[in-house]
């Protein structure tokens, strides 16, 4: 009996010996791998500042928010999986300020209109090597509960003029003729918008100040500004949930997010 117990034993101490080797490996493979769950440095930081439902939805009250009644938009979902994101509603104060913080990357999507010293904010941290990418739009469609007036309700016209200016880019509107979204093509990709804007380079342009260069699609604009660079795009509709399941709109973003961030190392 003493011997049958002393086997048994034996096998539960090779078991669990076994099982500690093969967590550890999983463990390293996952390190090597970057896994966020074993390195919290392994995903770049995001600032996002935005009047869209993005995060919550559009929660009458917090009361509704911790309901489980709303959920959370897929696509910030899915920027969540990809970044280590940080909400903030000011850029300038609190403990989120921009230069402070310092994010790899600040996306900034329809945001309320931002206060003069927030403008110069974002031009002072880009032109020391800050990236960004901008969702501007002229005439925003998305759908709302909230009515017009309410505060709660998304930006409906971007106010982002004066920055875009600085940059030596005219910010312009010409209103898309019909009720529905129109389908745009960037590369590989079909991207459904709604009434667009676009950007056109100021004819006195001071490319020692900002180098922008406005694509094909007058829609996008690409920034080179000091030591960082900028990517602006003249709709914000196309961050629309339902938009966003019927198009290439999600991986459109992620591959500008990438393209934003590409050599940031170097010009720091």
């Amino acid at each position: 009996m003493a011997d049958t117990l002393m086997r048994v034993r034996a096998i539960w101490i090779l078991a669990i010996l076994a099982g500690i080797a093969l967590l550890a490996g999983l463990y390293n493979h996952m390190s090597v791998r970057g896994a966020p769950a074993t390195n919290g440095g392994a995903k770049s930081s995001l600032m996002l500042m935005t009047s869209l439902p993005l995060i919550w939805g559009e929660a009458q009250s917090m009361e509704e928010m911790l309901s489980g009644d709303t959920t959370q938009h897929p696509f910030y979902t899915q920027l969540s999986q990809d970044y280590d994101v940080t909400p903030t509603d000011s850029l300038v104060e609190g403990g989120y300020q921009l230069a402070v913080s310092n994010p790899d990357v600040l996306l900034l999507a329809q945001p309320r209109p931002l206060t003069p010293e927030e403008l110069v904010a974002v031009d002072g941290w880009v032109r020391s090597g800050g990236r960004a990418l901008i969702f501007a739009d002229p005439m925003l469609r998305m759908e709302s509960r909230y009515p017009i007036g309410d505060k709660r309700r998304p930006q409906a016209v971007s106010l982002m003029t004066p920055l875009f200016k600085r940059w030596g880019l005219d910010f312009v509107f010409d209103e898309v003729k019909g009720t529905g979204p129109i389908t745009l093509e960037a590369g590989p990709h079909k991207i459904l918008a709604v009434d667009v804007g676009g950007y056109v380079r100021r004819a006195k342009q001071d490319i020692t100040i900002a180098d922008c260069q406005v694509g094909s699609l007058a829609v996008m604009a690409r920034c080179d500004i000091g030591k960082g660079r900028v990517i602006l795009v003249a709709d914000a509709d196309m961050l629309d949930n339902e938009l966003m399941a019927r198009s290439d709109n999600g991986a459109f973003v992620a591959q500008l997010l990438q393209e934003v961030q590409m050599d940031a190392d170097k010009s720091k």
